[in-house]
């Protein structure tokens, strides 16, 4: 968040351990353009799915960028099950 703020972006930081319900509250009161979200842990990998399933499901057309260490040697067999344009399925080896 903050390289993004010196880059001129707004941004909203809500921290690590977020819960969804969290996320969803905020994307229904801040009305992003884009959601970013990192996984520093491959043990986290199932709440993310979890989260970007939720967001798809009420708010389809937000762009969501999912990146982090815990990202880092999953294929894109991993977006395969999350609903969303096929352009955030091929990013992930756009930048391998």
């Amino acid at each position: 968040a903050d390289t993004l703020e010196m880059a001129g972006w707004d941004t909203l930081f809500l921290g690590a351990n977020s819960t969804t319900e969290k996320l969803m509250s905020e994307i229904s009161g801040e009305h992003p353009d884009l959601l970013a979200l990192s996984v520093s842990l491959v043990q986290n990998l199932p709440g993310l799915t979890v989260s970007i399933k939720e967001v798809r499901s009420v708010f389809p057309d937000l762009p969501i960028l999912a990146g982090g260490y815990g990202l880092k040697d999953v294929g894109d067999d991993f977006f395969s099950g999350i609903p969303g344009p096929e352009s955030e399925t091929s990013m992930a080896s756009i930048f391998r």
